[in-house]
């Protein structure tokens, strides 16, 4: 991350020191050179010799504020500078070259531009890497940031149900339960009652455990446990082929099927008619 910010950045960051300014009542007076986005705040009031500004809080390229969250809970985390003498104002500078589809640390948080609070309740887990800028009389001073946004804590189990039959319909379970079935992989979804199947037909059934906003609390691949399958009737047979399970329908009735991964479950329905003759 370059330490420098471009031209574009750097106007933003002095549009966020003059509203710090007229916010706070100063006499500092802000001057732009259009030609090269640079700009300088002398204050009439200013020290003759004011400290150099930097951060509190001690911080690299190399060795960022380590700062974390929770999705769906509020986060606050106050930056400060070593010194009040002149008009500070804050801004968060994040990466260049991010697309406008990138998730964005910004997206869910903001620094404010007088207090240097940064706020927010993310919703997606992640890290982010970014800068928060302090400015005072024309000069900055970085503080390397990164920023974790962990996943809630579990809800349900979000479920994938299929057959061996590629051609087959799938079914999504929610968390909650609620069942969508797709007839194709280009049809749209639509909610049912149940999973509809018939005596001795197999189903493959994988799932992961979800927090509210929807981010998935632990991966098999990222080390969680693998999710299974149980079943209400004990003559549901269940195999396991890697990471997922085929359970084979016993009888004509109603099975109430539990996914389980991660310490979380979801269950749904079975609903089961005799196969044609």
């Amino acid at each position: 991350m370059n330490t420098t910010t471009s031209s574009r950045r750097r106007a933003a960051l002095v549009t966020a020191v003059a509203v710090a300014v007229a916010a706070a009542g100063s006499t500092a007076v802000l001057g732009v050179d259009a030609a090269s986005a640079s700009a300088t705040v002398t204050s009439q009031h200013a020290a003759a010799t004011p400290a150099p500004l930097a951060f509190t809080q001690s911080s690299s390229a190399a060795h960022p504020i380590a700062l974390t969250a929770t999705a769906g809970k509020a986060f606050a985390y106050t930056f400060t500078t070593n010194t009040k003498a002149g008009s500070v104002a804050y801004a968060m500078d994040e990466p260049a070259g991010l697309t406008p589809d990138s998730p964005r640390a910004s997206d869910h948080f903001s620094v404010n531009t007088n207090t240097g609070v940064l706020s927010g309740t993310g919703v997606e887990s992640g890290i982010w890497d970014f800068q928060v800028v302090a400015l005072r009389n024309g000069v900055e001073a970085h503080a390397y940031v990164q920023l974790t946004v962990r996943p809630g804590a579990a809800v349900g189990v979000r479920t994938y149900v299929s057959q061996p039959n590629t051609t087959a319909p799938i079914w999504y379970i929610a968390p909650n339960g609620v069942i969508r079935q797709r007839l194709t992989p280009t049809s749209k979804a639509t909610v049912v009652k149940t999973v509809p199947a018939v005596r001795l037909e197999q189903l493959i059934v994988t799932g992961v455990a979800v927090d509210a906003e929807g981010n998935v609390i632990k991966a098999p691949d990222e080390g969680g446990d693998v999710s299974t399958v149980t079943s209400n009737v004990t003559s549901d047979h269940v195999t396991r082929t890697g990471a997922q399970d085929t359970i084979t329908i016993s009888g004509a009735w109603s099975h109430r099927l539990t996914v389980t991964q991660e310490h979380a479950h979801t269950s749904f329905t079975v609903s089961v008619a005799h196969a044609a003759h």
